[in-house]
């Protein structure tokens, strides 16, 4: 029998089977935002949890940029698994692999027993971004079959299984908040608490002027390189298992938390110097955060100009986003911009921040 992966040869679907179709088309697509962020890393149970004592908390915010996801029924028995990025998974639900690329999909699908669909999965940005895309994606697809299957789910529910199935396919080293900036949108301090369900507190800011004010006030730029995130964060938790460099994390997140007060006070200025802060301690903790020629010109760039800036996610790739007043945010990105002319790929990519989270925006039910 060929492997699940390789893909199955099948027959053009019947009259019949078109027909059926057409009659109960039952399609849906669902869209959910990136986001980029600060303080991540504690979002990681093995961090939060020892350390419930002192407030362990990770800021996001949710980007215009996202990820559609679509479910439409599929022929001969069997799932099919696409994306812009990946070959196709495909074969009967119990023999798909839950590794590889698209495999945390196919766990997903068997989790609620939904057979007999294709799943198409289209990001505005290639994996390994650094802005959450895979757990976008996945929450974008459980609010799909919620809404196929009609199941009565709320939001947090389907945060937590969304982090439950990924911390399973990362084996251990998944946070939270790319699930819950996805889902919510917004700009956030979520506060980690997984002794107790559910496993997350919030703090947001308002939607008004000023979370406008904050779009003029941000950049957030593409590199071109990929990162992996799952390798990086493997290491910050050995290391933090290991007793080193915990002073370091708990420094951050008292500065992530000073960073919040400053966002919410419209401070930019000061928003950017304590993002600086927390780069620089995520530099000492691990230098392969920063260790990409690019990256380290973005972040030197925005320092000199009186922004802050930081990676995104665990870094080593993927995206950039700064902070600071307008005029020299305005500066920045003109500088930034020749950087970025130079890279294959790399570009601007913010234009705004997604006030609501995730969507449907199309169903035939």
């Amino acid at each position: 029998m060929p492997s699940p992966s390789a893909g199955f040869l099948r027959p053009s679907p019947t009259l019949e089977e078109r027909s059926a179709a057409l009659v109960n088309k039952n399609e849906v697509m669902v869209w959910a935002p990136f986001r980029i962020d600060a303080g991540g890393t504690w979002d990681i149970k093995a961090l939060a949890l020892p350390y419930e004592a002192i407030d362990p908390v990770t800021l996001n915010i949710a980007l215009s940029v996202g990820v559609k996801v679509k479910i439409e029924p599929f022929y001969n028995s069997l799932v099919n698994i696409g994306s812009l990025y990946y070959p196709s998974l495909q074969g009967p639900l119990e023999q798909l692999p839950f590794h590889g690329p698209l495999g945390l999909f196919a766990m997903c699908l068997r989790h609620f027993q939904l057979d007999h669909v294709k799943i198409s999965i289209k990001p505005d940005l290639p994996p390994g971004s650094a802005l959450g895309g895979s757990s976008a994606a996945l929450v974008a697809l459980i609010n799909g079959i919620v809404r196929l299957k009609n199941t009565k789910m709320d939001p947090a529910s389907i945060v937590t299984l969304a982090y439950h199935l990924e911390d399973i396919f990362q084996r251990g080293g998944a946070g939270m908040q790319d699930h819950l900036a996805a889902q919510f949108g917004g700009v956030n301090l979520w506060h980690w608490h997984y002794s107790t369900y559910p496993f997350f507190s919030r703090e947001t800011i308002p939607q008004g002027e000023i979370l406008q004010e904050m779009e003029k006030s941000i950049l957030v730029a593409y590199t071109g390189f990929a990162h992996f995130s799952p390798g990086i964060n493997k290491g910050f938790i050995e290391g933090f298992m290991e007793a080193r460099e915990r002073n370091l994390w708990k420094d951050a997140n008292a500065i992530i938390k000073e960073l919040w007060q400053a966002l919410k006070a419209q401070k930019w200025e000061e928003a950017g110097r304590l993002l600086n802060e927390e780069t620089g301690i995520r530099a000492r903790i691990t230098k392969e955060a920063v260790d990409l020629g690019i990256l380290d010109s973005l972040l030197k760039k925005a320092k000199e100009l009186g922004c802050g800036a930081r990676f995104t996610g665990a870094g080593g790739g993927g995206c950039v986003w700064a902070i600071g007043e307008k005029d020299r945010i305005q500066d920045l990105k003109k500088v930034w911009g020749a950087i970025l002319d130079e890279m294959p790929g790399a570009r601007f990519i913010f234009s705004g921040i997604e006030r609501e989270g995730v969507k449907i925006i199309l169903d035939y039910l």
